[in-house]
């Protein structure tokens, strides 16, 4: 007897054309990058930028890379740990034979819209607690107090041009002025490390009072300053908060 053998039948495998419009490249990321936007290799290749050029040390997203290891956040304000801190919100960082000066995170906020600024003059005298330069935010205006006394022996250019970063980027583009301290010993009289944390929490604490119980202006969910806080505040009004967060003299 013959079997009967059913055979299957063989299944042709589609091919998949490839469109024409496609074009394959090898693409590039920044890691630093808020966002993971593709860079064509070829397009770096061909047209200048920063990432392959020896000044990649300019790119901002390059630069907060480097302050990012250094960088503590308390109640919505950011700190960096390896500076000192004047209670007038001015930050200092020790170099050879000098300090680096800038407006802390906090005082930037308050600060928010910087019209014009008024640096001090390279080779005076400036004392600890006493006017070092004033900052104008349209209407408003706020004298920053020197965080030791010293001789300013250099001063940032850069806000002479574009005063607005002393806020946009005030732990590296936006540094005031360098100072070469009277002082040796001066940065043991700041806030540094744990006590600049108890300070900022005590800061924000008396910022939401003043504005919400005295001034009646809402704070923001999360207890960060609204931009534009100079134009929601009379003159009156603003010279309470610039008294209160910038006519501190330092712990003693």
């Amino acid at each position: 007897m013959r079997k009967k053998v059913t055979l299957k039948k063989s299944r042709k495998r589609k091919t998949r054309g490839k469109c024409p419009h496609l074009e394959i490249v090898t693409v590039g990321f920044c890691r630093e990058a808020p966002t993971r936007k593709p860079i064509p290799l070829e397009s770096i290749e061909k047209e200048p930028s920063l990432c392959t050029s020896g000044e990649y040390h300019l790119c901002p997203f390059y630069r907060e890379s480097l302050i990012r290891p250094f960088l503590e956040k308390v109640r919505g304000y950011y700190f960096m740990k390896n500076l000192y801190y004047h209670p007038a919100h001015l930050w200092v960082k020790p170099g050879r034979n000098r300090v680096s000066v800038g407006l802390d995170h906090f005082g930037s906020r308050l600060l928010d819209g910087v019209s014009s600024l008024q640096l001090p003059e390279p080779g005076s005298l400036v004392k600890e607690g006493e006017v070092l330069c004033e900052v104008k935010c349209g209407d408003k205006s706020v004298r920053l107090l020197s965080p030791v006394s010293g001789t300013v022996v250099g001063i940032n250019e850069s806000l002479k041009a574009d005063p607005g970063l002393l806020t946009r980027d005030p732990y590296l583009e936006g540094w005031i002025c360098e100072i070469e301290p009277e002082d040796q010993n001066a940065l043991e009289n700041l806030l540094h490390g744990e006590s600049v944390k108890n300070w900022i929490e005590k800061e924000v604490d008396k910022l939401h009072r003043i504005l919400e119980e005295r001034l009646g202006v809402v704070v923001a969910d999360g207890g960060e300053i609204m931009p534009g806080l100079h134009k929601q505040l009379d003159q009156v009004e603003w010279g309470m908060v610039a008294r209160s967060f910038f006519k501190k003299r330092k712990r003693r």
